[in-house]
């Protein structure tokens, strides 16, 4: 069955205005002046239905979130491609803050998606996400996220993302992901990373990386990395002492010269 109503999240800048200085309401109802059906960008309020789409076209540092209210009616709705719709008149339901937008959308459309993948969670908050998830949580937070994630956590946050995924963690956090992927943590984190994964820690951060890992870190953190060499499954490991190993600057293992190697920023 057809719902009456769809819903819209999209962000603005603080002064209420979008593309071509276009200004939006903080409430109430909102007409493109410029509407036509053709399915492409321009012509048309622009958003993401039920915050499915493309999440890159948000701005993740707006103060200005909306969710719109908008009529599901072929003269009104227009999909252009499968990162956002379009609408020629609807209502403004919200406007306010990321956490209360996202809370607000799914309300109102009964579709959670966006509490998955775009929500901002406190302290102690429990997360999960798929592929592309974008997540914010605070101290002890609890972060699961697919392939090419975004996560960020506060101090002592647990983390787990898969390949690609992009996490920062705060003080003690403990992290885990996939290959490629790219890894910050703060004094004392615990971090493992896949082949060619790119791991920056604080003061005594413990780091694990696969073949081709990078690693930088602060005073007596601890290197580890694994490879296979003559059919032998070899652990390395190096202590960053100031001496041998250099703190605040990129290494890696050379396989070939068994030893751990500077790489140029």
């Amino acid at each position: 069955m057809t719902k009456k109503y769809v819903y819209l999240l999209k962000t603005i800048n603080d002064d209420m205005t979008a593309h071509k200085r276009f200004v939006y309401p903080a409430s109430g109802i909102v007409t493109a002046p410029d509407w036509n059906t053709e399915p492409e960008c321009g012509g048309g309020l622009h958003g993401l239905l039920n915050g499915h789409g493309n999440i890159g076209l948000l701005n993740w540092k707006s103060t200005k979130w909306l969710v719109l209210k908008a009529v599901n009616t072929k003269s009104n709705l227009v999909h252009i491609d499968d990162d956002k719709v379009k609408v020629h008149t609807a209502e403004v339901v919200y406007c306010g803050c990321q956490d209360e937008a996202i809370a607000k959308l799914c309300e109102l459309s009964g579709d959670t998606f966006a509490m998955q993948y775009l929500s901002k969670g406190g302290d102690g908050a429990s997360m999960k996400g798929g592929d592309h998830a974008s997540m914010t949580g605070g101290y002890r937070a609890s972060m699961k996220g697919g392939d090419y994630a975004s996560m960020t956590g506060g101090d002592r946050a647990s983390m787990k993302g898969g390949y690609g995924a992009s996490m920062t963690g705060g003080d003690y956090a403990s992290m885990t992901s996939g290959d490629y992927a790219s890894m910050t943590g703060g004094d004392g984190a615990s971090m493992i990373g896949g082949d060619r994964a790119s791991m920056t820690g604080g003061d005594y951060a413990s780091m694990t990386g696969g073949y081709g890992a990078m690693f930088r870190a602060g005073s007596q953190s601890v290197f580890i990395t694994h490879y296979y060499k003559y059919d032998n499954y070899i652990t390395v490991t190096a202590i960053v002492d100031g001496i041998n190993i250099k703190p605040d600057t990129w290494y890696t293992f050379d396989t070939d010269k068994e030893l751990w190697v500077e790489v140029e920023e």
